[in-house]
């Protein structure tokens, strides 16, 4: 396989949260054509696995996209000059007021590989500790709590999680067992 190259790029589209490039790229058989593709903030994400006596913290989230109401796990977006693990415990206060004193690196991958070169962190928390939520992003209203690993585990039989950071998560944490 050969790699593609990049001819020129250009803005399309900028705003805090998203910056929408466009190139013009040359493909193996020499024929040039525009691709988009996201840009700016590729610091990546985190999401969060905490495990307590056999129980798995999980969210749920409406999700306006999708109009609808999901399960989820602690997360979100790296900040500039911040490390994946600095990130993962200020999401994990943030999102659901806990912090952890266990953490564990289970792996990454990429959530949109077509669109950007951003990475998912996902980080193993436990000897977890409740403590007063931070503030977290304005739009966000999210309910925390703790299920039997038996009942996550049921939810995915049902077909119950369709979020892709926590079908992602899950799988890494299986294979570190």
């Amino acid at each position: 396989m050969q790699k593609i190259t990049r001819i020129s790029s250009k803005t399309v589209f900028q705003h805090p949260r998203l910056i929408i490039v466009e190139d013009k790229i040359k493909l193996v058989n020499g024929a040039i054509v525009p691709y988009l593709r996201f840009a700016g903030h590729n610091y990546g994400g985190v999401s969060v696995l905490c495990t307590k006596n056999n129980h798995i913290l999980v969210q749920k989230e409406y999700s306006y996209p999708v109009n609808k109401i999901l399960y989820q796990l602690p997360g979100g977006k790296i900040e500039p000059k911040e490390t994946p693990l600095r990130a993962a415990i200020r999401e994990l206060a943030e999102e659901s007021g806990y912090k952890a004193s266990m953490k564990t690196l289970l792996g990454w991958y990429y959530p949109n590989a077509r669109r950007s070169n951003a990475k998912m962190f996902v980080f193993h928390f436990d000897k977890v500790e409740k403590i007063n939520k931070t503030k977290g992003d304005e739009e966000e209203d999210i309910e925390s709590f703790w299920i039997s690993i038996e009942e996550l585990e049921s939810l995915f039989r049902r077909r119950k999680i369709t979020n892709y950071s926590l079908l992602a998560a899950w799988t890494l944490f299986l294979t570190k067992k």
